[in-house]
């Protein structure tokens, strides 16, 4: 056993024994865990991950599991290779399927820009997710415990996490993550192995102290438990635990006081009401905006900056600024806008009759011929986002783009005289942050060298040519539905 391998370890008991079997079964009744579930296993071949296995498959029979075993080499040690065979022979010792792939992680990493750490993540989770999935298990267990747990409460304090980072992690999380031994110490855990006689492999990077993680666990908590306090892991892991509670109370404050304050949403960013989101204590406002913020960037993470200065702009009215992830924000006084950039580019021939589909808007542009007795019907109706033109408009090329520097119109109402663009959105007082989106209704005659002609800036300005008139035989309805 010990003998057979550098890399291969045995646990040394380390106090008198509790019982895991009864801190596991407790978790797993906890998070519902139903008779006939499957589970898989996420095993690294380390100590933890190990006595996880054998407890989940000790209590395999009394509970009806079905259980599946997966592990992932990320390729970044040498004895990597033989994590994955020790951790393949011991699901087949237990009669369990297992799962074992191989990535690049540090090639990833170079190619996504983030570390290690975070891709190693992101592949691992992205594998167990899958091996989930296919298996038809319904749940994926990993073996994070209280230590660990410490260990990322005071990283996160470190870094300046407030209450949401500070509960660390969760006993259960979605989609269907279960950390049953989050109760239990890594000395429960080595007293199991010892007692047990578990075979486990060691990483050597968990002694590399350049990680700020194993500082933390080699120094930082065992210099705390010697002079301040024995049981520093059972007391951050409660505070963990109680910030965690609190958390989720705000999160759910926080998701009501969003709908309220949401004014309008596309797939492109979102318009809040800035009075409403004001009103709101200063927790729950930067919740809301740090939900709002992470649902736009996606995958990048939201700083305290960007929500700062999102909360700013929202206060002050303030002009268009740039935040994180290829966002922006611009406060108006009255609402707040968060939008995606840059704007997708718009071009697009117009379909007479018919619908024309603009996807980078996410909307669609119906036009049909009327006639001119209908004009009373359907003007009460027109405004911002429907317009009617003499049909004259159409004996030429109309089409759908997006603004360009330079454009100039004759808004109704100038008697034809030409206005820029630009100067019809500063006297709108249309947000600098949405200009870019703006829809534009273009003209060009069949002619030798005709120049376009801007009919339509939707929601904004029609344009004196082409303008219904008494003499118009017959009338382009044109109507922007989403």
């Amino acid at each position: 056993m010990a003998a057979a391998h550098p890399d291969l370890t045995m646990s040394p008991a380390s106090g008198p024994q509790k019982d895991l079997e009864a801190v596991l079964d407790q978790a797993l009744g906890e998070a519902g865990v139903a008779g006939g579930d499957g589970i898989v296993a996420a095993v690294s071949g380390g100590l933890d991950s190990m006595v996880l296995l054998d407890l989940l498959h000790r209590t395999r029979a009394s509970r009806r599991l079905h259980l599946h075993v997966a592990h992932l080499d990320h390729r970044l040690r040498e004895e990597s290779a033989e994590d994955a065979r020790f951790v393949a022979v011991a699901a087949e010792s237990r009669g369990l399927p297992a799962t074992v792939e191989a990535v690049d992680v540090a090639g990833q990493a170079r190619r996504s820009g983030r570390s290690l750490e975070e891709e190693g993540r992101e592949v691992r989770y992205a594998l167990f997710e899958r091996v989930r999935r296919q298996s038809g298990c319904r749940w994926v267990a990993v073996a994070h415990h209280a230590d660990d747990q410490a260990e990322t409460l005071l990283l996160r304090l470190l870094r300046g996490a407030g209450p949401a980072g500070l509960g660390a992690m969760s006993p259960v999380r979605d989609p269907g993550v279960l950390r049953p031994l989050l109760a239990a110490t890594r000395a429960q855990i080595r007293d199991y192995a010892s007692r047990e006689g578990i075979e486990f492999r060691e990483d050597s990077g968990n002694r590399d102290l350049a990680v700020p993680r194993n500082r933390v666990r080699h120094e930082l908590l065992p210099s705390l438990g010697r002079h301040l306090n024995p049981a520093v892991v059972d007391v951050l892991s409660r505070t963990a635990s109680l910030l965690r509670d609190e958390d989720d109370y705000l999160d759910g404050v926080a998701r009501k006081a969003a709908r309220q304050a949401l004014v309008c949403r596309d797939p492109e960013g979102v318009t809040l009401d800035a009075g409403r989101l004001l009103g709101y204590h200063r927790a729950v406002r930067r919740r809301v905006l740090r939900q709002y913020i992470q649902e736009l960037a996606q995958r990048v993470p939201v700083s305290r900056a960007a929500v700062e200065a999102a909360s700013e702009a929202a206060a002050t009215g303030s002009g268009l600024r740039s935040l994180a992830g290829g966002l922006w924000v611009q406060g108006t006084g009255a609402s707040l806008i968060l939008r995606r950039g840059p704007a997708p580019r718009v071009h697009a021939r117009v379909e007479l009759p018919g619908r024309t589909q603009v996807p980078e808007r996410g909307v669609n542009l119906e036009a049909r011929f009327l006639d001119p007795a209908r004009f009373d019907e359907v003007r009460p109706s027109l405004d911002g986002w429907r317009a009617a033109f003499d049909a004259g408009a159409a004996e030429g090329e109309l089409s759908l783009r997006s603004p360009r520097p330079g454009d100039r119109l004759q808004p109704l109402g100038m008697n034809g005289r030409h206005k820029k663009l630009s100067d019809c959105f500063i006297d709108a007082k249309w947000p600098r942050i949405l200009r870019p989106e703006a829809l534009l209704l273009t003209h060009r005659p069949h002619t030798p060298d005709a120049e376009e002609e801007i009919l339509w800036v939707a929601g904004l300005a029609r344009s004196h040519r082409h303008r219904v008139a008494a003499g118009s035989r017959r009338i382009l309805y044109l109507e922007f539905e989403s």
